[in-house]
């Protein structure tokens, strides 16, 4: 056996008879099934939690969680952006 060979025989002999390539193989594998029928079909459900965590971190991290919010009161009708009702100082 070439020195490459003993280390590949070794390598597959540590990982219980599974070469790190195939080991690498079945979990991408395991992890394109996973996105395409769990995740999917009901993908908002599945990742709002990682995303509501995201934009908490991101308000953390830019010190936005201390800014204290007041309500704004504004026309949301098509009529608020029409140019004839716009008033002009």
């Amino acid at each position: 056996m070439a020195g490459g060979d003993i280390d590949a025989a070794a390598t597959t002999a540590a990982h219980g008879g599974h070469s790190r390539h195939g080991l690498l193989s079945a979990a991408w594998r395991r992890a394109v099934v996973r996105q395409r029928f769990v995740v999917a079909p009901n993908q908002l459900v599945r990742e709002r939690p990682f995303i509501a965590h995201n934009i908490e971190m991101t308000r953390r991290a830019y010190a936005l969680d201390r800014i204290e919010t007041h309500p704004f009161p504004a026309e949301t009708g098509i009529e608020a952006v029409e140019p004839r009702t716009i008033r002009r100082h």
